[in-house]
C-alpha cells in the first residue's frame, strides 16, 4: 500500500511543479518545449531533495534508537 502511496505523490508533486512551470514560463514567451523540459527537471529535482531529507531523518531515528536500545541490556 505504501509504495502505491509514495508513487502517487512523487507524481503530484512533478505535476504541480510542471504546471506552475508552464503557467510562469509560457506567458513571458518561452517554448512549451522548453517549459516541460525544465519544469520536469525542477519536479525530480524537488523529489531528490525530499528523498535526500527522508533518507537523512530515517539514519537519524535509526541511530537514535540503536542507542536507546543498546542501553537496555
Amino acid at each position: 500500500m505504501f509504495n502505491e502511496s509514495g508513487a502517487a505523490l512523487g507524481i503530484v508533486v512533478i505535476g504541480m511543479i510542471l504546471a506552475t512551470s508552464l503557467q510562469r514560463e509560457t506567458a513571458s514567451g518561452s517554448s512549451a518545449a522548453e517549459v516541460m523540459t525544465s519544469g520536469v527537471g525542477y519536479g525530480f529535482l524537488a523529489l531528490v531533495i525530499c528523498a535526500a531529507l527522508a533518507a537523512g531523518i530515517a539514519l537519524a531515528l535509526h541511530r537514535l534508537t540503536r542507542a536507546e536500545t543498546a542501553g537496555v541490556e
